[in-house]
């Protein structure tokens, strides 16, 4: 089976950094907002070995 590179970009990046944030500070949470943050990263690993299993979105619109 084929095993790829997943890339994580400075956006994404942020963007995991200002959910752990929010969850943490905001909703005073931080043991969920670390909870939260490894189970994406856990589901962004698993695309190396299988990147089909998720549909591209291409209609998402950028805000």
């Amino acid at each position: 089976m084929d095993s790829y590179e997943i890339i994580m970009t400075p956006d994404a990046t942020t963007d995991l950094v200002q959910l752990r944030d929010y969850i943490a500070d905001v909703l005073l949470v931080p043991n969920t907002a670390l909870s939260c943050i490894r189970s994406i990263r856990e589901e962004i690993s698993k695309l190396s070995e299988m990147p089909g299993r998720i549909k591209l979105n291409t209609k998402a619109s950028i805000l």
